[in-house]
């Protein structure tokens, strides 16, 4: 009977997932570009990729604007979709599935009631500052997408003591700076 019962909730935690994706997409359409978006596109997408990096905009009083690898990706996607509101906030909805991804690992590695997987789900995701990460082009969500990335492989080479783990850990740490690193 408790299997029967648990079984009906073992979508929930993808439900869940899916809910804050579609709102976070909603958001990314219909909310108009915050100031420090436009500064980010305005100052430095608009430089060259070689400016973009070391923050050639000769106004340095707007350099924390430029986070870099966030800044990267904006230009990247206006280059591709044009200078649109929602098109350089697409990374960010990538950010958030990679990081819905790692939250759901960690807290399937530590507990595999679907109840309590979705409980947790909503502490972390209905936090509104991080909603709000994933709802803006900011350096933030991908620094938190990739933080959640590290986080996860240091519980598996804690627990395994793979060496693939611990360069795993490293490499998201370097992106999860570099994603919130301004120059």
């Amino acid at each position: 009977m408790k299997a029967q019962f648990t079984n009906h909730f073992k979508y929930l935690p993808i439900f869940i997932g899916v809910s804050i994706f579609v709102y976070l997409v909603l958001r990314i359409f219909l909310m108009p570009i915050s100031d420090d978006e436009f500064i980010t596109v305005d100052l430095h997408a608009s430089q060259n990729w070689l400016n973009v990096l070391i923050t050639g905009n000769p106004s340095i009083d707007w350099a924390p604007n430029n986070h870099v690898l966030n800044t990267l990706f904006m230009k990247l996607e206006i280059l591709i979709f044009g200078r649109k509101d929602w098109a350089v906030r697409l990374h960010v909805i990538v950010a958030f599935i990679v990081c819905f991804y790692y939250m759901l690992k960690i807290v399937q590695y530590f507990t595999d009631s679907y109840i309590r997987q979705s409980f947790y789900l909503l502490v972390i995701f209905f936090n509104p500052y991080l909603l709000d990460f994933f709802g803006i082009a900011r350096g933030y969500a991908l620094s938190i997408a990739a933080f959640s990335a590290a986080f996860y492989y240091l519980i598996l080479y804690s627990d395994q003591l793979n060496i693939k783990d611990l360069k795993l850990v490293f490499i998201s740490l370097f992106f999860s700076i570099w994603s919130n690193m301004s120059a």
